[in-house]
C-alpha cells in the first residue's frame, strides 16, 4: 500500500454503506415523527400540566389550528381549487 494512494478494504466500504443506509432511515423516522407530532406529545407528558395550563395549552393549539387552515383555504383560493 503506498502512501499516495491508499486502498480501502472491502469491509471498509461495506459498512459505509450501511451506516449511510441507517444514517438516511433515522433521518426518515425523525422526520415522521416530527411530523405526526410524538416528540412534542412526549415534552408535554414529561411534566405534570395542571388543569388550568392544559386549557391554555388547548387554546393556543386550536388558535393555531384555525390559523393553519385559514392560510391553506387562502392558498387554495389563490391557486383556483
Amino acid at each position: 500500500m503506498c502512501a499516495q494512494n491508499p486502498v480501502l478494504p472491502a469491509q471498509l466500504v461495506l459498512r459505509h454503506a450501511v451506516f449511510r443506509r441507517i444514517e438516511k432511515a433515522l433521518r426518515r423516522f425523525r422526520k415522521a415523527t416530527n411530523n405526526v407530532g410524538h416528540l412534542r406529545l412526549l415534552r408535554n407528558r414529561k411534566t405534570f400540566e395542571s388543569a388550568h395550563d392544559k386549557k391554555i395549552r388547548k387554546t393556543k393549539e386550536s388558535a393555531m389550528r384555525q390559523a393553519r387552515a385559514r392560510r391553506s383555504a387562502r392558498s387554495r383560493a389563490a391557486a383556483g381549487f
